[in-house]
């Protein structure tokens, strides 16, 4: 068992504990994978629009994504004070917090357009 900090018994900590635990991410990240496998599905048989309203954009996945970054922060919080052999899980879950949040930002910051160009054409619009 890993070793408990005083800071553990807090509120804070139990909190913190439950959701950087194991109980909490399991579940979750079946709901993620089945959210991801609907929105892929729909994505191949209707079309990319589609899978966006009813999966990828919707407030529903949206907050469970929230949820999947609170619980990896939490994972490595929970391990504090760190140590040299938490800087692979702390890289990695740094990594899927950042990816997670270029996916949002991707969601709800991207410019999309089409430019058709024949060859030696030029044009910005």
């Amino acid at each position: 068992m890993k070793q408990r900090e005083p800071w553990h018994d807090t509120a804070f900590g139990k909190a913190a504990r439950f959701l950087g635990g194991l109980t909490l991410a399991v579940p979750v990240l079946v709901f993620v994978s089945a959210a991801l496998a609907w929105g892929t599905w729909l994505d191949s048989k209707h079309n990319a629009a589609l899978a966006k309203e009813l999966v990828y954009g919707s407030w529903w996945f949206i907050a469970l994504m929230a949820l999947v970054c609170v619980s990896l922060v939490c994972a490595v919080v929970t391990r504090y004070p760190w140590k040299k052999k938490h800087v692979g899980f702390i890289t990695v879950h740094a990594g899927l917090i950042l990816l997670i949040c270029g996916g949002f930002w991707s969601l709800f910051q991207r410019v999309e357009g089409h430019l058709a160009l024949g060859e030696g054409e030029t044009g910005d619009q």
